[in-house]
């Protein structure tokens, strides 16, 4: 795999086509990283350095170099997806959200504040609402929280111009697709391999009470979850800062409802697979990517789940790439309110 590198500015530097080795690392909607490990030669060093982005073809997004190590003939890259970007904003003034998609990137455009060769792409459509309001987070922070609650994606795209030859960083929303009929990984099936699973509840609450504004008996407060008995797992969200203004009362109880779903999902139940499966059957224009929702069976573990791709990692070691999928963890939706259940 090579590597093309670019200087913030987007203006080509060069290619790296030697190297020890390398990960690449992409996450549904958190900001994703990568290694590479190359011999420390004037050209190498002179491509590695902060701030200069990487990216491979077939690639949907590239990376930020934000750490560089030289040592004993040998330097070590490391960085995250361009989506950290958004890591150097916060969120003001209140961003006030209804329209999930049409918010998330409102609150990009209008916390640009200077950064160049960043846009966001036209609105797709999504329909999912989430009431909330949002002052003083990162942005990039603010954002995942809005898709934990909502089951969206986000990601940085790669976006070249053919015509101008400009290049810039595209913020995308998107919502993975619902392959769970199409797309199966098991053991027997050969597409199932080093399975690592895990399953903790070690904080996990699937009960809010969510309190918002008002003094003793005439505070408002809103409780999701439908769990009882042993299988109730409780949680007190103080929620004295979210003001209802001039909002209505019903819109207002949506918001703390909100409010307590994006606490919750801090609190879920974590299952997961990561595995390893074939290179050659994972990529942009295969039968499933990040995002999308696939069945996971082991007879092994006597497990049968419907999962997210959350993740995948792909590893280039002498030549030879091998490809690790994490699927995901159950997420608590306001769309999904089973997920609560334990």
């Amino acid at each position: 795999m090579e590597y093309h590198v670019f200087n913030e500015a987007y203006t080509r530097l060069g290619i790296i086509d030697s190297y020890l080795s390398s990960v690449w690392n992409e996450h549904y909607h958190e900001s994703g990283n990568f290694t590479i490990v190359a011999g420390d030669n004037e050209n190498i060093a002179r491509l590695l350095k902060v701030g200069h982005r990487l990216w491979q073809r077939g690639k949907r997004t590239a990376m930020i170099i934000v750490f560089i190590e030289s040592d004993n003939g040998v330097i070590t890259a490391h960085g995250h997806t361009t989506l950290c970007r958004l890591e150097q904003r916060i969120v003001t003034p209140t961003a006030n959200i209804v329209n999930a998609e049409q918010g998330m990137k409102a609150i990009v455009n209008n916390n640009m504040r200077g950064l160049a060769l960043l846009a966001t792409e036209a609105n797709t459509g999504l329909t999912e609402q989430h009431r909330s309001q949002h002052t003083w987070g990162e942005v990039l922070g603010t954002l995942e929280d809005i898709c934990a609650a909502t089951g969206f994606g986000q990601y940085m795209k790669f976006d070249r111009n053919n015509t101008t030859k400009v290049i810039r960083d595209l913020y995308c929303v998107y919502k993975g697709r619902d392959l769970t009929s199409k797309v199966v990984f098991r053991e027997d099936f050969g597409n199932l391999e080093d399975i690592k699973y895990s399953d903790d509840i070690s904080v996990f609450k699937n009960v809010a009470y969510i309190a918002g504004e008002g003094e003793g008996a005439d505070r408002i407060v809103e409780v999701i979850g439908t769990a009882t008995g042993n299988n109730r797992h409780e949680l007190y969200v103080d929620a004295r800062n979210e003001r209802q203004d001039e909002d209505t009362i019903a819109n207002y109880r949506q918001r703390l409802r909100n409010k307590g779903l994006e606490k919750l999902n801090e609190h879920n139940r974590k299952q997961s697979f990561t595995a390893k499966v074939d290179h050659a059957s994972f990529g942009v224009e295969s039968k499933y990517y990040i995002g999308d929702t696939v069945k996971v069976i082991s007879k092994k573990l006597g497990v049968v789940l419907d999962v997210r791709v959350m993740a995948y990692t792909e590893v280039t070691e002498n030549n030879v790439c091998t490809l690790n999928v994490t699927f995901g963890e159950p997420k608590i939706t306001i769309y999904d309110e089973m997920r609560l259940k334990i």
